[in-house]
């Protein structure tokens, strides 16, 4: 199974790779044009991906099993989803607020430094 660290570290190269949004003719998908996915559709493989998948939320039936065949336990799904709200919402400011993630997470930031875990 993956440990937080390396979801956050595998979906922040995702993003700073791909720089932009994972859509189909406007609506954000889990598997995009282009290639392009979202942090969630990043950890659904090809072989398990379809189409259907695009009317369900990641902790669903149809996409969770997936997600777990992929190494992200359940417990990290919470951080997964805050991961995929700030691909649909802020594409103008994923550095900074991808930093934000990895602080409320006490996890490496991007830039290498240990961030201390903010407690709501």
């Amino acid at each position: 199974m993956l440990t937080r660290q390396e979801i956050f570290d595998r979906v922040a190269a995702h993003l700073k790779r791909q720089k932009v949004q994972s859509r189909i003719g406007g609506l954000y998908r889990y598997h995009g044009e282009k290639g392009r996915k979202s942090p969630i559709g990043l950890f659904i493989s090809d072989d398990d991906y379809t189409p259907e998948m695009e009317h369900y939320l990641h902790f669903s039936r149809l996409i969770a099993p997936t997600l777990e065949r992929s190494g992200v336990r359940r417990e990290d799904f919470e951080l997964l989803d805050r991961l995929e709200a700030l691909h649909n919402n802020c594409p103008q400011s994923w550095d900074e607020r991808i930093d934000e993630i990895a602080r409320a997470y006490g996890l490496i930031d991007t830039r290498g430094f240990q961030m201390v875990r903010v407690r709501p």
